[in-house]
């Protein structure tokens, strides 16, 4: 009964906060309607923060795209100290995780580990370079890199340092890291799915090994786009192939001409995001109270990685709220406001949006996987009960969309 009521997309309603014109975008693909505030909803979309207070005595809520807890974890240094430990019990599964230090707490320690390594070169200069980014903290601000070890002093956000990763692999001689989009569809038992595209976002200055005249570049180092895109040499293009932000499918054909082995980082991306939203998840469990009956708890979550000169993938961050919008910036006139949109956030997250809401209304059994963005990548085995369906609270509220439609 439950494959039969679900093929046809009910229309619910949403609530969400704020100007947000990819939600307008993806609503309207999907035929829902979004609610006033002050009225009930079968959908929560929250921004950076979950709010429980908002919606707890709502009597048949469906889903919330924020499940409790997840933020505190994806702290920079928080996320360190939970796969600094796996590390250390299992090496091999999380060699993703380079190693990190936490400052100030670990600043003896970490002189003390780099010592060795802090070598000076004929000109005077140390060696080695590090990554010092803080704890709390997004679009790349308070981003540093120093060769040697800094003193950090501060009460209100821890930072972590590590080793500066040199040499990365280049795309036309540019830095470029990858933003993958994880959905954690339920929590117990886990179901977890990755979007098949990815944003690929581009340094604006060509790269250099880091020395005293260019660690200072923030357009040669980091690839945040918030950073990048104030440079005059950020690339706006209407092409998903060229440009300062790229689609990890144009970039991985551009790879393989070169004779890269994209099969393997591809699967050993797909294991990273895997072992860490498990790792997530336990921690959630054992510190969140989550009643599966009552509400679908789910998450899209910002996996930021970056590939050695070997194709080798390494953690850089995990956003908890990624930015899902898709305008490049707003432009005033006579109508008040209109939006220059970017074509490749479009491709990319507009059907992840779609998509994730298609299949926590509905469950993967009722949905056409093939024409979706989203692959399950745990569990794997397709006979798992988890991963075969809506729970029962979705399709009681099912039943009664489509009996009034």
């Amino acid at each position: 009964m439950a494959r039969d009521l679900c093929r046809t997309i009910p229309k619910m309603r949403i609530k969400w906060w704020f100007d947000k014109p990819h939600m307008e975008i993806a609503i309207e693909r999907l035929g829902w309607e979004k609610v006033p505030e002050d009225e009930n909803a079968d959908f929560y979309w929250h921004d950076k923060t979950y709010y429980a207070d908002l919606f707890e005595h709502e009597p048949k809520l469906v889903g919330v795209n924020k499940i409790p807890g997840i933020l505190e974890l994806c702290t920079k240094a928080r996320l360190s100290e939970i796969l600094t430990t796996k590390k250390a019990i299992n090496p091999n599964i999380f060699q993703f995780h380079p190693k990190t230090w936490i400052l100030p707490q670990q600043y003896k320690q970490f002189t003390e580990e780099t010592k060795q390594e802090n070598k000076v070169l004929s000109d005077g200069e140390l060696a080695t370079y590090y990554i010092y980014k803080p704890s709390v903290g997004t679009h790349g601000n308070g981003i540093f890199l120093a060769n040697g070890s800094v003193d950090i002093q501060t009460e209100d956000n821890n930072y972590i340092v590590q080793k500066y990763l040199d040499p990365p692999l280049l795309i036309e001689g540019y830095k470029f890291d990858l933003r993958f989009y994880v959905v954690i569809a339920r929590v117990d038992p886990p179901e977890i799915y990755l979007c098949n595209e990815g944003l690929v976002r581009l340094c604006t200055t060509k790269y250099e090994s880091p020395c005293d005249k260019n660690c200072d570049d923030i357009f040669m180092h980091l690839t945040n786009y918030k950073i990048n895109v104030h440079n005059k040499s950020f690339q706006q293009t209407p092409s998903p192939s060229t440009g300062s932000k790229r689609t990890w499918k144009s970039v991985k054909e551009t790879l393989r001409e070169r004779g890269c082995d994209v099969e393997t980082a591809t699967r050993r991306i797909k294991e990273l995001c895997v072992n860490t939203s498990l790792v997530l998840l336990d921690e959630v469990k054992q510190t969140q109270e989550i009643n599966p009956y009552r509400t679908r708890w789910f998450h899209i979550l910002g996996f930021d990685v970056i590939l050695d000169s070997d194709m080798q993938p390494y953690l850089l961050e995990i956003n908890s709220a990624p930015r899902l919008g898709v305008v490049h910036h707003n432009v005033p006139d006579l109508m008040g406001k209109r939006y220059i949109l970017n074509v490749v956030d479009q491709q990319i997250k507009i059907p992840l949006i779609v998509d994730v809401l298609k299949l926590v209304t509905m469950g993967e059994k009722n949905v056409d996987m093939t024409s979706s963005c989203l692959e399950r990548i745990f569990p794997i085995n397709n006979e798992e009960d988890g991963a075969n369906g809506s729970c029962e609270l979705c399709h009681g509220i099912l039943e009664q969309r489509l009996n009034v439609q």
